[in-house]
């Protein structure tokens, strides 16, 4: 009996096996792979609609200017003011606490601009205002001014639109832009990703996303660069690896086909490059300098989770802070008495390499020195970053907010064993 139970159960399982392999090959027949990667590719870019100042609304994929069309892309500004509370929308990460503190921010406990940076799938929506003015709001609710900064406010954006095609807007014509996801049945208009594996010094080595010389992003986009037969414009999508050379001056690239070519003569392939940035989903934008940068060799993307869908509604920062005279504090926080919402940034750099992460994606920081602080990730990773201000002595510190009080407690930098996030 026993015999005939488990050959039952063998049969079982090579019958399930069976079906899932003639289910996958129905699916490949029925949709190509050209038709599941432009599934796939609708989901990563930047989708919404754009009204006009004239009332006109567009609909489709938008790139910013020739640059952001991800939506783990980064929007970058400056902090004209804290958050503010939208009263039509709950959230209560920060209770009935005002999120924006603005007297506290603003005359005690903070001065100078605050460098804003956030992905562009954390954006619910913007109005754009006069100047380089711009009122953001995110998907919790929360809403913040920022003005100018960065190239991201002023420039022209490219939208497809679902029915009319390609259009450029000039920035002073837009009114607002509500950012969703792309529906599955709008053609793409863009190559594949780039993503591959990025080698620097100290063997050390990134796989992601990749925006080469900090500008080309997809397929579609161009290498410019000069060979001995002269002016070369080589698309992405078909090079299978870049190396550069050693003086830095140039590159080598290798081709699907096995052909290989060396490049110089542009800012594509020389010391004018401005680096190499990848995105790593569980750890955040990382950016590679020219010098430290070794080898690039392309692979296809895998799936990952930064559809619009998939960037969570944002929250309080949460943590346990211990400070070195054996207090444990626990609260909601003000990291650098500025950041207080998981989609902000840390930012720190090792050596050349300079990080861009998330607070959602961080367990643990612990101040090494006056330079220097371990930053653990969710995912169990460790880095030793310096150089900026989060993560070295300029840090202003922690505010930290309990239930029992409506003042913040003001932890300094130099006081901080460890900060546990929650």
């Amino acid at each position: 009996i026993l015999q005939s139970v488990s050959c039952q159960r063998t049969i079982s399982m090579y019958s399930s096996i069976v079906f899932k392999i003639a289910l996958f090959s129905f699916i490949w027949l029925c949709f190509p792979a050209s038709q599941l990667d432009a599934q796939h590719n609708n989901g990563i870019y930047i989708y919404g609609t754009i009204t006009t100042t004239e009332g006109d609304k567009f609909t489709g994929f938008i790139r910013w200017g020739k640059e952001e069309m991800y939506w783990h892309d980064v929007f970058n500004s400056v902090k004209t003011e804290n958050f503010q509370k939208n009263p039509k929308k709950h959230n209560n990460s920060w209770k009935n606490m005002d999120w924006s503190f603005s007297s506290i921010w603003k005359d005690k406990y903070s001065s100078g601009n605050h460098v804003f940076a956030c992905f562009f799938g954390d954006i619910a929506e913007m109005n754009i205002k006069r100047g380089d003015r711009v009122h953001l709001e995110f998907k919790n609710g929360a809403e913040l001014e920022v003005d100018g900064g960065s190239n991201d406010i002023g420039t022209t954006l490219r939208i497809w639109d679902y029915e009319l095609g390609k259009i450029s807007i000039d920035w002073d014509d837009m009114k607002h832009i509500k950012f969703f996801a792309a529906p599955d049945n709008i053609e793409c208009p863009y190559g594949k990703p780039l993503y591959g594996t990025v080698y620097a010094n100290r063997k050390r080595e990134f796989t992601g996303h990749i925006k080469w010389d900090m500008d080309e992003r997809n397929g579609l986009d161009i290498l410019d660069g000069e060979s001995r037969l002269g002016d070369q414009k080589i698309p992405f999508e078909k090079i299978t690896s870049i190396d550069k050379l050693l003086g830095g001056d140039g590159i080598d690239i290798l081709f699907e086909s096995g052909r290989t070519m060396r490049l110089d003569g542009s800012n594509d392939c020389d010391s004018g490059n401005r680096g190499i940035g990848v995105f790593v989903e569980a750890l955040g934008n990382l950016e590679i300098d020219w010098q430290d940068f070794i080898r690039l060799d392309f692979s296809s993307a895998l799936p990952f989770n930064t559809a619009y869908d998939n960037f969570p509604i944002p929250e309080g920062i949460r943590a346990k802070v211990l400070t070195y005279d054996g207090k444990i504090h626990s609260g909601y926080i003000a990291f650098d008495k500025d950041e207080i919402w998981s989609f902000e940034f840390l930012d720190g750099d090792d050596d050349d390499i300079e990080f861009q992460i998330p607070m959602r994606n961080i367990e643990r920081i612990t101040p090494k020195n006056r330079s220097f602080s371990m930053v653990e990730l969710r995912n169990g990773d460790q880095l030793l970053l310096g150089d900026r201000q989060d993560v070295s002595r300029n840090n202003n510190g922690i505010l930290l907010f309990t239930d029992s009080s409506d003042l913040p407690i003001e932890i300094e930098w130099d006081d901080i064993e460890e900060i546990v996030f929650k």
